[in-house]
């Protein structure tokens, strides 16, 4: 919350779950950026737990989010989750309630080559955009493509020697049989795979830094740079934080230029490139919102 507040000094900061907030709190906005908790919709998550992802407490965080929703009704709404969650009953809800209220839905599951977001690291991530039917619909078979700011690991990692060594990851590799296989890169690895919130906790199928028998973690810079945060922010707020905590903001956030990429075409700067694998629209209800100056804001979307 302190780095929130001196990163965005004029913003309203609520620090509480979604259920708690009082809609008259709040008040009606005109671009809304949503993301629900979605551990619960892991793999590992759900054999852990050995139940259904609407059984676990923060199951109610879509009854706090629809609650809120007649309150802000917003134009433009920006939902993002993990891909696991797209079939679960509280996400099916959340469309149907989301049409019935007069939008449209549009869908895509977003990755580093699909959003043309020119990162090192591979994160799928499904976007769900709601549009009033009033207003103008996206392109979404149109993304915007970005050059990548780093060819291979090398050119992202700052000068930290690779000394370290994990034998209990190794064995613990052996032990599970290979169903928790170590994700092991190079400095000429052209890209990483998932960097979660614990990676910080050397976790064994989160990307690790290998060189001649050696080993370590990612910094949180070059965590940074893997996700194309650009160089200028993430010196910013890592420079407030320390580094398991910026592990943990990082790990929980979309490629940057996935949210850049949704922010320009719903402001109108749609590419020319078609990429993708992307979901047809959703349909939706006549329109109930004729508000909106501009979604150029839209183009602002962010990790932070």
């Amino acid at each position: 919350m302190d780095l929130a507040a001196r990163l965005h000094p004029n913003a309203q900061l609520i620090a509480a779950d979604i259920e708690e907030i009082e809609p008259g709190d709040l008040s009606p906005v005109d671009l809304l950026h949503v993301t629900l908790p979605c551990t619960r919709f892991s793999v590992a998550e759900r054999n852990r737990q050995k139940s259904h992802p609407e059984a676990q407490p923060d199951a109610t965080s879509v009854w706090g989010f629809l609650r809120l929703l007649e309150t802000l009704n917003p134009a433009i709404l920006v939902f993002e989750s993990v891909v696991a969650a797209r079939n679960s009953a509280s996400y099916c809800l959340i469309r149907a309630a989301l049409r019935k209220m007069g939008y449209c839905l549009h869908a895509a599951i977003l990755d580093s080559f699909q959003a043309g977001s020119g990162s090192l690291e591979s994160r799928r991530r499904r976007q769900l955009i709601a549009v009033s039917a009033g207003l103008g619909q996206p392109n979404m078979f149109e993304m915007p493509r970005f050059e990548p700011a780093y060819r291979t690991l090398a050119e992202a990692l700052e000068p930290v020697p690779i000394d370290g060594e994990l034998p209990y990851l190794v064995a613990k590799e052996a032990h599970d049989g290979g169903a928790f296989k170590r994700q092991l890169v190079s400095e000429a690895s052209t890209y990483v795979g998932t960097i979660g919130a614990g990676y910080h906790k050397r976790r064994s199928s989160e990307p690790m830094l290998q060189h001649a028998g050696k080993e370590r973690l990612l910094t949180p810079m070059e965590h940074a740079r893997a996700k194309g945060v650009p160089e200028s922010i993430a010196r910013t707020f890592l420079a407030c934080i320390c580094p398991s905590l910026a592990h943990r903001m990082l790990g929980q956030s979309i490629l940057w230029n996935q949210g850049r990429a949704i922010g320009q075409i719903l402001a109108g700067n749609q590419g020319s490139k078609k990429v993708g694998q992307w979901e047809p629209a959703l349909g939706g209800a006549p329109c109930k919102r004729c508000f909106v100056d501009s979604v150029r804001e839209a183009q602002q979307l962010s990790l932070f």
